[in-house]
């Protein structure tokens, strides 16, 4: 009996490490460019590629027409237009993002 008490503690000490993880971050903004499937899973996989800390990319439609929202999931506190920008490389020759704030 005692032995399986110790195990629930144990267990219950590498439940909650795990459950309180690195803090996430959240930014939003705007890009143009996506305008299929394949453009989406180039974005997502340059910037999940390149940018540390990054968990996930969320691309939808925009209010404006050819201007999607981009969601930013990371890790790091410190993702912005500029960095994002230099993730996608050269594919930021075809997709632009406008705006990146943190939420």
């Amino acid at each position: 009996m005692i032995a399986f008490t110790r195990f629930l503690a144990l267990f219950a000490a590498l439940a909650v490490s795990v459950m309180a993880g690195d803090p996430k971050h959240t930014f939003t903004g705007e890009i143009t460019g996506v305008v299929c499937a394949a453009c989406k899973a180039h974005v997502t996989s340059a910037l999940t590629e390149k940018l540390p800390g990054v968990e996930k990319i969320d691309i939808t439609r925009g209010d404006k027409e050819g201007v999607n929202r981009i969601t930013i999931v990371s890790r790091q506190a410190d993702v912005t237009k500029d960095t994002a920008m230099a993730a996608l490389g050269d594919l930021a020759k075809t997709y632009q993002i406008l705006s990146l704030d943190k939420k």
